[in-house]
């Protein structure tokens, strides 16, 4: 596990930023906003759950 960690944050280093990175402040927003924020967020660390759970299995 600490060897992914430091491979993910080695990665992570190199990789460029753009503007699909940002994720929407959902704060005072309709819940249709709440919702949409959260299916990015569920969408961007299922991958890297699944890779978590693959190490410990």
């Amino acid at each position: 596990m600490r060897r992914l960690v430091a491979d993910l944050a080695a990665a992570r280093s190199q990789r460029q930023g753009g503007v699909d990175d940002d994720i929407r402040d959902p704060i005072g927003e309709p819940l249709e906003v709440h919702e949409e924020v959260g299916e990015l967020i569920t969408t961007s660390l299922i991958p890297l759950l699944q890779r978590l759970a693959a190490t410990v299995s």
